[in-house]
């Protein structure tokens, strides 16, 4: 029987995924508009996320692109885990909401 909270989506700020809050992701985009280089403004999110996601962030053009290129550079399976490895990271996410949920936290 699968769990209750497998159909609950996690709220942006329980969900583990996610590496950068929306309130950064604007200060990214205001440090750029400030003429603040990228490398500057990647110093001030070292070790949150890389040079290359702060990009992705403040040029939505470039997100899409890296995401086309993804998809064809993926078609041959390569970028995927195994599926005994994708089993066990499935697992310990549906045990992670089944906590939080059990704790009344969704």
């Amino acid at each position: 029987m699968p769990y209750v909270s497998n159909t609950i989506p996690l709220p942006r700020n329980l969900d583990r995924r996610v590496k950068i809050t929306d309130e950064d992701k604007e200060r990214m985009r205001y440090l750029h508009k400030s003429n603040i280089p990228i490398r500057e403004i990647a110093r001030q999110f070292e070790g949150v996320c890389s040079r290359r996601t702060i990009q992705l962030v403040i040029f939505p053009e470039r997100l899409a692109q890296a995401r086309k290129d993804f998809i064809e550079r993926s078609k041959d399976g390569r970028y995927r885990p195994s599926k005994e490895k994708w089993n066990a990271i499935m697992r310990e996410h549906r045990a992670y909401k089944h906590k939080l949920h059990l704790e009344n936290k969704i």
